[in-house]
């Protein structure tokens, strides 16, 4: 198995699949997060689709 990402990757098919993410679930996942980069991660994707809905 190949690490990820590798030079394979389609950025644009991953924020795709970001994208259909419900808000509600990058919220908790920020809260459940083990660590403060996961933490991070999925706390800057929930304030990105807060931006985008206000927008």
């Amino acid at each position: 198995m190949s690490d990820f990402p590798d030079e394979t990757t389609n950025w644009n098919d991953v924020l795709r699949l970001i994208e259909q993410i419900p808000i509600e679930n990058l919220k908790r996942k920020a809260n459940e997060a083990k660590n403060s980069w996961e933490r991070d991660l999925w706390q800057t994707l929930y304030n990105h689709r807060l931006d985008e809905k206000h927008n």
